[in-house]
């Protein structure tokens, strides 16, 4: 059984848009079972929260191209507030992973309830959570980690891909929240900038990354893999340049190039080893803090390589690994979202650097309403995630919108809808029946209301919001309600 909110060496939102992304599927969609608020709220006393709602829980498969350009299968989780005790349109909130000691760790894996994505859902989120690519249920290949374009698309195909499940598309409205730890937060910096310099139509409503390593090119190269200061994880490094080697292809084209020789067995068998899970990632973090120990070099990093290649790699700036981690930084965009930068003094595993020199760096180029929040001077990496989810919860609760409807009955009739630059018809399973259709948008500001029987044309012209919620009301005072894309 694992422990609460797995996150070892954790290096370690309604999705609508008025430009729809290119079609990815969703290839399956299994309810998995329900956590009753009772319950959820022994986890989340430690955060100091209690749970809203009872929540459903899903494992999902669905498509996304691997780094052939492939499409490739991938899972994920995803959580919701409770069909059966809620009737409102909720937030989607990405919630991306930090790093785990297998591929397998991941959250479609984890203890039902016992992991980040299930109490955000509490709070009254429709939560996705990616396994990244070649990770979970998706077993071939090795994880490309920190490489920020996969994990960002990793989230984006997965909000893309729920479109077509019920379960989410049924109970979400406009907004859209980010968060992520460690390896999360860089991956949520980098599906924040995707969705900013790719796909403006997308608006995110504010974003909290927690303890991340941003700066892979400046401060995670400088001031820890060639710093003489000891690091508690050092396999961090082996396990970076094993995934650029597979993302680039020239970072090297033999262990020996880049390790002492006494490393390179203990590496060779993680890579090795990765597909199966046969050699985690802790078996060789220890491996190569007893190895340094033994030539009496107490965890520094910078002495798993050989002298000729870190001199190579301070004095050359083609370098082709420093090219490969500047290239998946994940700060230097101008940022229009309220974001928070969640971090503590004390992390041993993220230099607590980053934070604050990305919020700089961002606030620099523009933005108005980016802070790094430090939250400990003395707290560790895992320390440090109790105070960052807590005071991430805290933040989107000043942005988050939830559309309630105080006399829906789930299923009370079945109704579809058509719609195009015409307007919107909506089909009901009683064609005599005269309706009232109601029209909000994400704040609940009623955009229209109509008296309606099935098939007639709604005018949707004087519309400029991208999304609404429709609530269709029977002659009994019955309602259900869908959400919409306005064309």
């Amino acid at each position: 059984m694992k422990s609460l909110f797995t996150l070892l060496f954790a290096s370690c939102i309604a999705f609508t848009t008025a430009a729809p992304l290119a079609a990815q599927t969703l290839i399956t969609s299994e309810y998995e079972g329900t956590i009753p608020a009772s319950i959820a709220n022994f986890v989340l006393s430690s955060f100091g929260l209690s749970a809203r709602n009872d929540i459903d829980y899903y494992t999902v498969t669905y498509t996304m191209n691997n780094l052939g350009g492939v499409q490739d299968t991938v899972s994920g989780l995803y959580v919701c507030p409770s069909a059966a005790t809620t009737n409102a349109l909720f937030p989607t909130l990405v919630y991306q992973h930090g790093t785990t000691n297998t591929k397998f760790d991941v959250p479609t894996r984890s203890q039902p309830g016992a992991d980040l994505p299930y109490l955000y859902a509490t709070q009254g989120y429709a939560v996705l959570a990616p396994d990244f690519l070649n990770m979970g249920d998706d077993q071939e290949g090795f994880h490309p980690y920190v490489h920020a374009r996969t994990e960002a698309l990793a989230a984006l195909r997965m909000m893309e891909a729920m479109t077509a499940e019920p379960a989410y598309a049924d109970v979400i409205n406009s907004q859209l929240f980010l968060t992520g730890y460690s390896q999360g937060g860089h991956a949520s910096m980098a599906l924040h900038e995707i969705l900013i310099e790719e796909f403006p139509n997308i608006e995110v409503t504010a974003a909290a990354h927690m303890s991340g390593p941003y700066s892979l090119s400046d401060i995670m190269l400088n001031e820890v893999a060639l710093s003489s200061d000891a690091f508690g994880a050092p396999g961090f490094m082996p396990y970076t340049l094993a995934s650029y080697q597979e993302v680039y292809g020239n970072i090297y084209t033999d262990l020996s190039e880049v390790f002492k020789p006494e490393f390179v067995s203990p590496v060779q068998a993680f890579v090795d080893g990765y597909e199966t899970g046969a050699v985690g990632l802790s078996v060789l973090n220890q491996q190569l803090i007893d190895g340094l120990a033994a030539a009496g070099n107490d965890s520094m990093t910078v002495e798993l390589f050989p002298a000729s290649y870190v001199a190579d790699l301070r004095a050359n700036p083609d370098h082709p690994l420093r090219i490969a981690l500047e290239d998946n930084d994940t700060y230097d965009f101008v940022n229009p979202t309220p974001t928070r930068l969640y971090y503590c003094l004390g992390d041993d595993q993220v230099n607590p650097l980053n934070s604050p020199f990305a919020a700089d760096t961002m606030t620099a180029l523009g933005a108005t309403n980016t802070v790094a929040v430090e939250l400990g001077p003395t707290l560790d990496h895992g320390q440090c995630v109790v105070p960052a989810v807590s005071e991430s919860v805290d933040f989107f609760e000043d942005f988050q919108q939830i559309i309630s409807s105080t006399n829906q009955i789930a299923d009370a009739y079945e109704w579809t809808y058509i719609q195009n630059v015409e307007g919107l018809r909506i089909y009901t399973n009683e064609d005599e029946q005269e309706y009232q259709v109601n029209l909000f948008d994400a704040t609940g500001r009623q955009l229209q209301t109509v008296r309606y029987r099935s098939g007639q044309l709604i005018d949707l012209s004087g519309i400029s919001t991208s999304w609404a919620a429709v609530q269709v009301f029977d002659q009994e005072g019955r309602t259900t309600s869908k959400s919409i894309v306005i064309r």
